[in-house]
């Protein structure tokens, strides 16, 4: 008897059998993605014994939920592979192996132990698959060919390791929502009295701006705050890079899953310690960028949504949760170091201190940045 769902599981076997084989072919030199190689095959083998489970009963009604199930889950973790995976697992190029070693350093001098092996892969944008299956032991970083070229994108690695640790620790997004919620709580208890309608237009207001603040804002605006936690001055210059390269409208709500470029930049600058808001170069960017912003006009809905007050509470509510959650966590509190650290000689650099002394490089002895990048990336660890 012929059915959709019989002819779906045929295909899923034959996939599932076509990855296998392709797996087997990945190179495993030196120890590479051997970890993540495991686990998808331990993956694949789990559901290959699943697909196995449901023969018998394919064409029974009473399980058609199950069958349904268990062949969308072959198909999701087959997609997700292919598009997340695969590529950088079968041909990695020499400069996605070497970012996947700069990247497992980095995790491992951060804290993010959870993390044991990754997938580098070329994709045109910097990104990170964090979750496979229930686990973030083997996330997938998408990374922009020629990503070191782009030096001011970096900071931007630490935003992608951001979720990474919002999956890791829920309590984080719990402890943001309710911040937001007793922030609109406290505006709604503030109006004093009024006209029914102007009352109710105000409770309406005050709903939409609560309602712009989804999981997945959260999520988003809480990586940007981890990328300053970690990068300090050198993530306000990424984040204005990421505001201004493109031309986009600061104040543009209309994404469903970010905030708008100028609450991104203004609660990372909030967050600045008093050493970094007044270092001179940090500074003279961030007027930059807010003369840069006042060509744009904002709206009601952002200042309602995205207030100052809001967002310098949002930023100390993250910092606070960092502290708690991941107490050894490095926390930038410092101006970027004295440009001649930079020139002194060393064996190695790490991703971390790279990225702050490659800022004090731009800043104050930007016409030697190119050689002194180019010297600086044979070291990097």
């Amino acid at each position: 008897m012929n059915s959709y769902r019989a002819l779906k599981a045929k295909e899923v076997e034959i996939a599932l059998a076509a990855l296998q084989e392709r797996l087997e072919q990945c190179p495993r030199a030196n120890g590479q993605h051997v970890i993540v190689l495991e686990r998808l095959e331990a993956l694949l083998g789990t559901f290959a014994n699943e697909l196995l489970t449901i023969q018998p009963v394919i064409h029974d009604a009473a399980f058609r939920s199950l069958v349904d199930y268990t062949l969308n889950r072959i198909s999701i973790f087959l997609f997700i592979v292919e598009m997340q995976y695969l590529r950088g697992l079968v041909m990695p190029t020499s400069e996605e192996l070497f970012l996947r070693s700069i990247f497992l350093n980095c995790a491992k001098r951060l804290g993010l132990d959870w993390i044991e092996d990754m997938a580098v892969q070329g994709s045109g944008e910097l990104a990170i698959y964090p979750e496979l299956a229930g686990s973030l032991a083997i996330p997938a970083f998408h990374v922009p060919t020629g990503l070191l070229d782009s030096f001011l994108s970096l900071p931007g690695v630490y935003h992608e390791f951001g979720h990474s640790v919002f999956a890791r620790f829920p309590s984080i997004l719990a402890t943001m929502q309710r911040m937001v919620r007793a922030h609109f709580q406290h505006l709604v208890q503030q109006l004093g009295p009024m006209q029914p309608t102007i009352r109710a237009a105000q409770l309406k207001r005050f709903e939409l701006a609560e309602e712009f603040w989804t999981d997945r804002c959260l999520e988003e605006l809480f990586c940007d705050l981890f990328a300053q936690y970690i990068g300090g001055c050198a993530n306000i210059v990424s984040m204005i890079d990421l505001s201004m390269a493109k031309g986009r409208p600061t104040y543009d709500m209309d994404s469903m899953d970010y905030p708008p470029d100028a609450a991104r930049v203004r609660i990372c600058a909030a967050s600045l310690t008093t050493s970094q808001a007044t270092e001179a170069s940090t500074e003279l960017l961030l007027a930059e960028w807010e003369e840069y912003a006042q060509q744009f006009s904002d709206s009601q809905f952002y200042r309602d949504a995205c207030g100052d007050n809001l967002l310098k509470q949002l930023g100390q509510t993250v910092f606070t949760a960092l502290a708690s959650e991941m107490p050894n966590l490095p926390k930038n509190e410092v101006s970027p170091p004295d440009v001649k650290v930079a020139f002194t000689p060393a064996q190695t650099m790490s991703f971390e201190d790279a990225i702050q002394q490659g800022c004090a490089v731009l800043a104050w002895n930007r016409d030697n940045f190119e050689s002194w990048w180019q010297d600086a990336r044979t070291r990097l660890v």
